[in-house]
């Protein structure tokens, strides 16, 4: 659930963005989920034997998730410094990089971005060759 969210949060979530990962080892669905304007949840969809296994990533405001083609174990979750600030001002981020380890995502490290950048609402997932 997101940070001071009611909940039947779920109930009005949509699918922003997904992306499709592979990797000898992994086969896993990227979502962006997002409800109103500023909050946002990654969640994941892994492939296992008998169907698909849900796994929460990370909440974030007016954030993103960057992949990686190359490395789909590795993510990063950018989350706005300020919550509630207004989406269209310019604002330092949060950026987590996280590791899936077969089970969940493990916080590999944390760094505050230097430039400020608006919301990323307009492009909310990323994925890098």
């Amino acid at each position: 659930m997101p940070k001071g969210d009611t909940d039947d949060w779920g109930v009005s979530a949509e699918v922003m963005d997904a992306a499709h990962l592979c990797s000898g080892d992994l086969d896993i669905t990227y979502l962006v989920l997002q409800s109103g304007n500023q909050g946002g949840l990654f969640v994941a969809l892994q492939k296992v034997a008998e169907g698909y296994k849900l796994i929460s990533i990370s909440d974030a405001a007016q954030g993103r998730l960057v992949l990686s083609a190359n490395s789909p174990h590795a993510i990063e979750v950018w989350d706005a410094d300020e919550i509630g600030a207004c989406t269209a001002c310019f604002k330092p981020f949060i950026v987590k990089t996280l590791e899936f380890n077969g089970t969940d995502y493990r916080l590999v490290s944390e760094h505050k971005t230097r430039k400020w950048y608006r919301g990323f609402q307009d492009q909310p997932l990323v994925v890098r060759r």
